[in-house]
């Protein structure tokens, strides 16, 4: 299950500004997820420190990386745990950086309420 966006983030996704940015990271890492190697469709851009609490950084090219549907669900809710991996991932290239258990591992995979207690998080996706 994904985090209901409000209306004003799909609007923005929705944006030339924030389809370009996607399709900028998307052509920078070769249309290939950066963490397994993954190639082709089922392919998102995924920001490193999260679309909601940096709004300054939602086209930063360097705040962007490519996840397959499968790698991305797997660190969803653990942006701020892994930001530095992903970002040696765009620094060196796919496969460069091994991600830590917490990041992939079958976890409880639950995000925080929007005030950030933890104990109030919703499992987001499976």
């Amino acid at each position: 299950m994904r985090t209901k966006l409000s209306k004003e983030e799909t609007l923005y996704k929705k944006s030339d500004e924030y389809v370009i940015w996607r399709m900028q990271i998307y052509y920078r890492d070769n249309y290939t997820c950066q963490i397994c190697g993954h190639k082709g469709k089922d392919i998102e851009a995924h920001h490193i420190y999260p679309y909601r609490d940096y709004p300054h950084l939602r086209t930063d090219l360097n705040n962007g990386v490519t996840l397959c549907a499968k790698c991305h669900r797997s660190i969803f809710g653990k942006e701020m745990q892994i930001a530095e991996e992903l970002k040696g991932l765009i620094e060196n290239g796919v496969n460069s950086v091994k991600l830590s258990d917490d990041a992939t591992g079958d976890r409880d995979n639950t995000e925080p309420s929007r005030d950030g207690d933890i104990s109030e998080g919703v499992t987001t996706r499976k």
